[in-house]
């Protein structure tokens, strides 16, 4: 799975404060779900703004701490968010325990067992498969769950 390393509070901000643009100076083509990895590092510049929006965790640094769809890239957006010079849409964000890991630069590949490459379900929490199945959904790959696996037979 796809995944890409980004420093508090931003990382936080993508997964639980309604952050729905990511700024990159470099275009992506890649389109679908990535794990978000916050790293080790806080944006010094930004730390007060996001104590002001409240319940911001600085905590979760060294790993993933969840999931997002990119649907697109863009270099103009209306998202109070965007700054440019190329955003990164991101929809559907999914939590995760902090799952330490070493973060990279750029898009990278992390072996994740236990979340689905699809839609980001994972073993603490198949909600969303429920939601569209009725029912809870099983491993039938390393990273593939039984209800995207149907939706694509």
């Amino acid at each position: 799975m796809k995944c890409l390393s980004i420093q508090q509070p931003w990382a936080w901000l993508i997964i639980h404060g309604g952050k729905d643009i990511e700024n990159r100076s470099w275009r992506v083509n890649y389109r679908g779900r990535i794990l978000i990895h916050a790293g080790k590092k806080i944006d010094p510049d930004y730390v007060d703004f996001a104590k002001k929006l409240g319940g911001v965790c600085f905590e979760n640094r060294g790993g993933i701490i969840g999931s997002v769809e990119i649907t697109n890239c863009v270099d103009e957006s209306p998202s109070e968010w965007f700054c440019g010079p190329f955003g990164f849409v991101l929809k559907d964000p999914k939590p995760l325990p902090l799952i330490p890991y070493k973060g990279q630069l750029g898009l990278f590949d992390v072996a994740m067992p236990g979340v689905c490459r699809i839609c980001g379900c994972h073993d603490l929490d198949c909600s969303g498969c429920i939601e569209r199945t009725g029912e809870p959904c099983y491993w039938v790959e390393e990273n593939l769950c039984s209800a995207c696996a149907s939706v694509r037979l």
